[in-house]
């Protein structure tokens, strides 16, 4: 048997199938990126002091402290959470460039902790600092 008279196909790889496919993937990539909105708080993280290290704890005029059980208090006012805004408008002679410090426990739910920052953002105020709980 003479095997040596047959040519033997060459197998050829082609690569613009591959390049099609990774290119449609980049476009569906940077589309999918495109169209998802992030959202997010600017705050500033208050620090509690070292025992024995002597500074001025700021707490401004606006105060809200959330408790545990989600009761929130305005400067040691119980309002309800449809009140908040008002209260805070109202106590800040309509001037949201006050600082309002935001004090919650540490068993204080999330999304009442993000349901009341939305409130004070939405009475306009944009300058809020969340301070640790209470020891």
């Amino acid at each position: 048997m003479d095997f040596g008279e047959h040519e033997r196909a060459k197998s050829q790889l082609s690569i613009a199938p591959l390049i099609d496919v990774v290119f449609l993937l980049l476009v569906f990539f940077m589309l999918a990126g495109s169209f998802i909105r992030q959202t997010a708080f600017d705050l500033a993280m208050g620090q509690r002091p070292l025992p024995g290290e002597a500074t001025a704890v700021e707490t401004g005029p606006l105060l809200v402290r959330v408790a545990d059980n989600g009761r929130i208090t305005l400067n040691g006012l119980v309002l309800p959470l449809d009140q908040l805004g008002g209260e805070l408008l109202g106590r800040s002679d309509g001037d949201a460039e006050h600082k309002v410090t935001l004090r919650a426990g540490g068993g204080v739910a999330v999304q009442r902790l993000v349901s009341v920052m939305d409130r004070i953002t939405g009475a306009g105020f944009h300058n809020i600092r969340l301070t640790p709980p209470d020891s």
